[in-house]
């Protein structure tokens, strides 16, 4: 607890404190329009981000050189600053090394970029996998089922959906596609993205949590493997009336 704080509580010793935290995550997790315009124009200049990410992954570069290009196109492009910026290749990639590392880059990688971009306040966020040089047939397969996995979630996604449902969907892709546990990704299938990176709610196979109009999310199946590397496939989804729509439009480059 700071000081400040606690001399304000000291000053309100005959008041009753309530915390507000469910009241405001509640409120922030329903966009209005013009927050929406904002969500979009974050989310275009992370794809500035992606365009560079794609163009100077190529092998001799280390992982924290590709990270600052990437950061610099962004910053030209007019954001605040990034949310994250993670390369992650190989090893990395299977172990989820939330960092971008010195390891050079070689031939026959699978490299994960997951980025963001905040701009005017608001966050955006998503992945993509990029395989450095010709992809190997299993380098393949395992994208396309994470892609499957990834765009059959957000298809269930429309008001009134349950989180649990929606993050079981791409969890049963993976694992009728013989790539589920231990290698299917260990965490939630997505989260509230707006004003904080991370908002209500939480798209989790334990949430009961239900889906309304306007509610904005970053969706992120992935398969990790060491060894192999690992595949992640992450978009910026709007909650529609009557369904969802994919905010962002960077490639996936590796599907048909």
């Amino acid at each position: 607890m700071t000081y400040g704080l606690a001399k304000l509580l000291e000053g309100l010793k005959d008041k009753e404190v309530v915390i507000a935290d469910e009241a405001l995550a509640a409120a922030r997790c329903i966009k209005n329009e013009e927050e929406l315009k904002v969500v979009e124009l974050a989310t275009s200049v992370a794809e500035i981000g992606f365009d560079t990410a794609y163009e100077s992954c190529v092998p001799g570069m280390r992982e924290y050189e590709v990270a600052a290009e990437i950061e610099h196109s962004m910053r030209l492009a007019g954001a605040e600053a990034a949310t994250h910026t993670l390369v992650m290749s190989e090893e990395n990639a299977a172990s989820m090394q939330e960092v971008s590392t010195d390891r050079i880059i070689r031939h026959g990688d699978t490299v994960i970029f997951d980025l963001g971009a905040i701009y005017e306040g608001y966050n955006s966020e998503f992945s993509r996998t990029k395989f450095v040089e010709k992809p190997t047939e299993e380098q393949l397969e395992v994208y396309r089922l994470v892609y499957e996995a990834e765009q059959k979630s957000i298809k269930a996604m429309r008001p009134g959906a349950r989180c649990r449902d929606v993050d079981m969907v791409a969890r049963k892709v993976l694992r009728e596609g013989k790539w589920g546990p231990p290698y299917e990704f260990n965490y939630n299938l997505g989260h509230g993205i707006g004003v904080a990176l991370w908002e209500y709610p939480i798209v989790d196979e334990r949430s009961e949590a239900v889906l309304k109009e306007n509610m904005t999310f970053a969706i992120e199946p992935a398969v990790y493997k060491h060894g192999f590397g690992g595949v992640r496939v992450e978009d910026m989804v709007q909650i529609t009336s009557t369904g969802s729509r994919i905010i962002s439009r960077t490639p996936y480059y590796y599907i048909e």
